[in-house]
């Protein structure tokens, strides 16, 4: 019980994190750290839906799934109100493979660990 309280505060701080880090304004990245940024974006999201999933796994998972894109698609629309920001499809694709991953990934493991008997 305890454990899981601890997951959901650092839930809380590292969504605090992604939230200061996608509104702050930034120099366009080069051509040699865009590739990065889509990295940076996939593993904060991964992440992201990962410890939320494992913390409040009676949430149905497309509903979390739904919930951290939609969270990625205002992060961009708010973007759009910074100077030194803009909106990206590929950071959204980039936070959408990082959510269905961490998805897919605990669906496996419950799958794996709980299903197989042997």
């Amino acid at each position: 019980m305890k454990t899981f309280f601890i997951i959901k505060i650092i839930i809380f701080i590292w969504m605090l994190f992604i939230l200061y880090f996608s509104l702050e304004p930034q120099i366009k990245p080069t051509n040699n750290l865009y590739n990065l940024d889509k990295l940076v974006h996939f593993g904060a999201y991964f992440v992201s839906a990962l410890l939320f999933t494992i913390a409040f796994s009676h949430i149905p998972r497309k509903n979390i799934a739904l919930m951290f894109f939609s969270f990625g698609f205002c992060m961009e629309i708010a973007q759009l109100f910074i100077e030194t920001r803009s909106f990206s499809v590929a950071d959204l694709m980039a936070n959408l493979a990082g959510i269905l991953l961490a998805i897919y990934l605990y669906k496996a493991y419950l799958t794996h660990f709980f299903n197989n008997k042997s």
